[in-house]
């Protein structure tokens, strides 16, 4: 798949020829190929095949999670299998497939031009290719760059392979200038017999490892959705998978000036954005996650390279974010142009600022990068940015805080509850204990199953585990293991149960393994890359729960049964970190080495 996805979800391609035929594009988790003749007759078929040309991550897992309720298990798989599986080794505009080279202009790649510095000797710039006949685009259109001179191919899409001769000198540049949607497939280039089908010799668009959105779809980087996928990977796949730090080195490169962060980046662009531009969905509320999703790797990873190279960025964020706050009040003003917000708010709304989400969310930004600032930056950005949480705090309390009724309202305007606000407050730690015992019991379902996870998040983060599995018992997750579930294998987009059309069969942002292996099992860093890490079983009602968490010391290993006796454990703590454990009335510090106990 190519950014942007195409909206019509399906390929069409005739096929007039006999021979290996290469089709370009194929919609990201495709399930089937149809083949219909035309005409009457008959046609033999050797093999049809679809090729993972570097389209998704093949890396294999180094964690695991298991436990007593096989549904927890499947769940874990499905979540950590859908993170991989929109995981994207590179986005490359050029794609080598069985052979063949497919030169693509991606959405915002720099310039259109790809080239090879120089030809290798004087002779014909020879290039058989073919267009595809696709009825979606079918005409098919290139150009070949010889030195300054450009000769521009358009024709029919027809499936027949054909031989263009152009005539080049030792050392001119030649290359190709490709639309987007109307590329060629190659299946040989050379200059005076010598092979010119080596990738690595031709200059094109090329993009660091991500995570995108989804399979399908824009299949652009998401940073708010991030923050609530990247548990999965960290749990799934461990510190040095590369997706996790080309998403934030992504992020980081696509701020403007004044210092806003592009809510969801195009993959390819290879020139910061000028000020004004804030992206295909502009977003403040998008770009402040990108702070606790830095914060979040850091803590996971312990990369002090990456955050070391993303720190003046992060500065420049909350500058930006400080900006826009009123000086008094410390309410965030909210602008037209940047106020794509979740919940199904409407755009261009002008209360967007008196949302309590969104000040929770400010809270956890100005805390997390006061954490970063500890490490990266100055004592003195890091006691600003945690005198600015301390006012963001008292603003919501006594702005948004309802003492009746025991919840954070929507917003100035709507005082009612606030599902996404209370949900947030409660799965960053915003709400004291007493606070959390009163919004829990009032979360019930949302029919956006990102909140909804986010509120089981919540519940499982004050320890009332009964209510955070009632959150996931509530939405559609264990509907995906009915036998009479004929989807994918997949959480989807806001976990509808998706089948077709627009919405996105496979979106990590609903992806729920994180909580298992973070509450279930237990195992959560509490200092950079688990240098120490906290043991804390949430064991529920289930019996028994197992499981692996990569770290940069090692693994983390680690099984518990519930006993008559109390909880029996066996932890393996990698050299150089330490565990502290607690369970019931038991609690203790362990360090590296293997340990086996009951806990009472």
């Amino acid at each position: 798949p190519v950014l942007p996805g195409n909206i019509n979800r399906h390929e069409l391609y005739r096929v007039g020829r006999a021979g290996t035929f290469v089709a370009p594009l194929i919609q990201g988790q495709e399930r089937y190929v149809r083949v219909q003749l035309d005409t009457p007759g008959s046609v033999t078929l050797d093999s049809i095949e679809i090729e993972n040309a570097e389209v998704f991550s093949t890396e294999p897992r180094r964690g695991s999670f298991s436990c007593s309720d096989d549904r927890l298990t499947r769940l874990w798989d499905i979540s950590v299998w859908t993170c991989q599986i929109a995981s994207f080794p590179n986005h490359d505009a050029w794609k080598r497939v069985g052979g063949w080279i497919l030169p693509r202009k991606l959405e915002q790649a720099a310039a259109d031009v790809w080239c090879r510095k120089a030809a290798p000797a004087d002779g014909m710039f020879e290039i058989a290719y073919e267009f595809d006949a696709n009825p979606h685009f079918p005409m098919g259109r290139f150009e070949i760059l010889v030195g300054n001179r450009r000769e521009a191919v358009v024709q029919s899409a027809t499936n027949s392979v054909r031989t263009l001769k152009v005539a080049v000198k030792k050392g001119e540049r030649i290359g190709f200038s490709v639309p987007k949607e109307s590329w060629p497939v190659i299946r040989s280039m050379s200059v005076a017999g010598q092979d010119l089908m080596n990738l690595d010799d031709w200059d094109f668009a090329r993009t660091l490892p991500y995570t995108a959105d989804g399979a399908k779809r824009d299949r652009l980087i998401w940073s708010g959705d991030l923050w609530w996928a990247e548990r999965n990977l960290f749990y799934g796949f461990g510190p040095q998978s590369p997706y996790m730090t080309g998403n934030v080195k992504m992020l980081a490169f696509n701020r403007t000036p004044a210092g806003y962060t592009h809510a969801s980046p195009y993959a390819e662009r290879g020139v910061r954005p000028p000020d004004g531009d804030y992206g295909p969905f502009g977003s403040d509320e998008f770009a402040a996650w990108f702070i606790p999703v830095a914060y979040d790797y850091y803590l996971y990873t312990a990369d002090e390279e990456t955050l070391r190279g993303v720190y003046p960025d992060v500065r420049a964020l909350m500058g930006y974010l400080a900006k826009h706050q009123d000086p008094e009040t410390g309410l965030f003003e909210q602008r037209k142009e940047t106020c794509k917000g979740a919940a199904g708010l409407t755009f261009g709304s002008t209360s967007l600022h008196q949302r309590s989400y969104m000040h929770v969310l400010l809270w956890k930004t100005y805390v997390d990068a006061a954490a970063l600032a500890d490490r990266f930056g100055t004592p003195a950005e890091a006691a600003n940015w945690r005198t600015g949480a301390e006012k963001l705090a008292k603003l919501l309390r006594t702005r948004f805080w309802d003492a009746e009724k025991g919840y954070f309202i929507q917003s100035f305007e709507d005082g009612s509850w606030s599902k996404e606000g209370n949900s947030l407050a409660l799965a960053v730690g915003f709400t004291t204990p007493d606070e959390a015992a009163r919004v829990m019991p009032q979360l019930q379902y949302h029919r956006h199953g990102k909140f909804q996870a986010l509120a089981a998040r919540g519940r499982f983060e004050y320890g009332d585990t009964e209510g955070a599995h009632q959150m996931l018992e509530a939405h559609n997750w264990y509907k995906l293991l009915d036998p009479s579930w004929q989807g994918a294998l997949t959480v989807t987009e806001c976990m509808g149960l998706i089948r077709k059309g627009w919405g996105d069969e496979s979106h990590p942002d609903t992806a729920i393994g994180g909580l298992f292996s973070s509450y279930v099992l237990g195992v959560v860093p509490t200092e950079p890359g688990f240098r120490t890490f906290s043991v804390k079983p949430q064991t529920g009602g289930l019996a028994w729960a197992e499981g692996v968490v990569p770290t940069p010391y090692g693994d983390v290993i680690l099984r518990w049964d519930r006993t008559s006796a109390g909880l029996v454990v066996r932890l393996t703590v990698p050299q150089g970190a330490a565990a502290n454990f607690a369970w019931g009335a038991t609690s203790k510090t362990l360090v590296a080495g293997t340990h086996a106990f009951c806990a009472k």
